[in-house]
């Protein structure tokens, strides 16, 4: 059962941005380039969300 803190939570939240993040190479992940810059420089523009829904085909 979900608490009544976590449901409150998100009462009061405003519409967020929905982002596509095609991971591409898995170098992505683990070296610094253009992709990993950019999705940083995203991270400082967006608001910080309560939480994360990830979908993924695999």
């Amino acid at each position: 059962m979900i608490s009544d803190k976590v449901i409150n939570s998100f009462n009061s939240v405003e519409k967020m941005p929905i982002l596509f993040l095609g991971h591409g190479s898995p170098m992505n992940a683990i070296e610094e380039n253009e992709f990993v810059i950019e999705f940083r420089n995203l991270s400082k523009k967006i608001p910080k969300p309560n939480a994360i829904l990830c979908i993924s085909a695999h």
